[in-house]
């Protein structure tokens, strides 16, 4: 069973078996205070099992420590539970609930797993800011969109006018970065055709440890294209 941690006013249905049948049949009539009828609960990070104590409670209506048949006639051997809010309380990932002692009732154990995460809020399952960041993801500006625009017909263009592999590589890579971090506020520039010059090794710069390097095979054209963007 998944709770979240700290989750308050929790109720769980159990099945409690009849140890006295062989067909699993459940064990109908039992009541809050019914003889020999204990429950204890062990959190993950607690030293010792805290008892509980059963008190009589409406189907439906949270009480700390209720329990209470459900339908004897039409669901035999279930009853609902009122979670006390301290066995669930954050600082632990788990807690161990036991009910046992009761005439012809085979002893239950429930586990339950306490998430960090909601999973009954259908907006950001609890985790935190999920919402604010989804909803407030960058929409790029008209000037950021004619950015892309111009660096991708720069590159269309070089292709058409035989641009060189290296080139049109540093093109679709500047476009690409420029994607990737969202056209930053200090640095919103797409590198484009008239920003390349050629270094004495045939490597095409902008500015300084940004480049795209290529070596040349036997027939003179380029391949083996690397950017480096250290």
């Amino acid at each position: 069973m998944l709770v979240t941690q700290g989750k308050t006013s929790k109720l769980i249905d159990v099945f409690i078996q009849d140890n006295s049948v062989v067909t699993g049949a459940g064990l109908s009539g039992l009541l809050f205070n019914s003889a020999g009828l204990i429950c204890y609960y062990h959190r993950e990070t607690a030293g010792a099992s805290v008892a509980v104590t059963l008190v009589d409670m409406t189907v439906g209506t949270w009480t700390s420590g209720g329990f209470k048949e459900i339908d004897g006639t039409n669901m035999p051997g279930w009853y609902q539970f009122g979670i006390p809010n301290a066995a669930l309380a954050s600082g632990s990932e788990g807690v161990g609930i036991h009910f046992q002692g009761a005439t012809d009732m085979v002893p239950l154990p429930v586990r339950v797993e306490l998430t960090a995460v909601d999973l009954f809020n259908a907006t950001s399952a609890g985790i935190s800011r999920i919402d604010e960041n989804i909803s407030a993801a960058k929409t790029l500006t008209t000037g950021e969109r004619d950015d892309i625009a111009d660096a991708y017909l720069d590159l269309v263009s070089g292709i058409e006018t035989n641009l060189t592999p290296r080139s049109a590589m540093k093109l679709m890579a500047s476009l690409l970065i420029g994607l990737a971090s969202g056209f930053p506020a200090t640095n919103p520039k797409l590198f484009t055709s008239a920003d390349l010059t050629t270094d004495s090794t045939g490597t095409f710069v902008v500015g300084t440890d940004d480049r795209v390097s290529a070596t040349t095979d036997t027939d003179g054209n380029r391949s083996a294209i690397y950017v480096d963007l250290s």
